[in-house]
C-alpha cells in the first residue's frame, strides 16, 4: 500500500507541476497522456501530457493537435511490460481524479491515455 501511495503522489506531485504550466485551459477541450517505453530500460515507461484544442469519438487521431504539452519533460514508472504498464498508469490516472482538486484536468470532460503507438483508453 505504501509503494502505491508514493507512486501516486510522486505522479500527483509531477502532474500538478505541468497543470501550473498551462497558459490558457479555455482552448483545452480534452487531455490525453501518451505512454512511452523508456529508451534507456526495458522495464520503465515515460509519460507525457497533451492539451487538445478538440475531442472526436470518430477520429483516432484527434490528440495529435495539442496546443499544451508537458515536451521533454516527461514522468518515469517502471512496469514488468507494456500491459503491466497500462494497468499501472491507470491506477494513477484513477486516483488522481477521485482525489485532485479543481482545476483544468479534473474539470475537462475528454480524458484519455495509451502509446503512441497504440490506440488511446478513454476515462472519460
Amino acid at each position: 500500500m505504501t509503494f502505491k501511495m508514493s507512486i501516486t503522489m510522486l505522479f500527483s506531485k509531477w502532474l500538478e507541476w505541468q497543470i501550473k504550466s498551462i497558459k490558457n485551459g479555455n482552448d483545452i477541450k480534452a487531455f490525453n497522456f501518451n505512454l512511452y517505453e523508456a529508451s534507456d530500460a526495458e522495464t520503465e515507461f515515460d509519460v507525457q501530457i497533451v492539451g487538445c484544442p478538440s475531442y472526436s469519438v470518430d477520429d483516432p487521431d484527434w490528440a495529435c493537435e495539442t496546443v499544451f504539452s508537458s515536451g521533454e519533460d516527461l514522468y518515469r514508472f517502471d512496469a514488468d511490460d507494456w500491459e503491466a504498464a497500462l494497468e499501472k498508469f491507470s491506477t494513477m490516472i484513477m486516483d488522481y481524479l477521485e482525489n485532485c482538486p479543481n482545476n483544468v484536468l479534473s474539470l475537462c470532460p475528454h480524458i484519455s491515455y495509451g502509446f503512441v503507438d497504440g490506440d488511446l483508453i478513454t476515462v472519460r
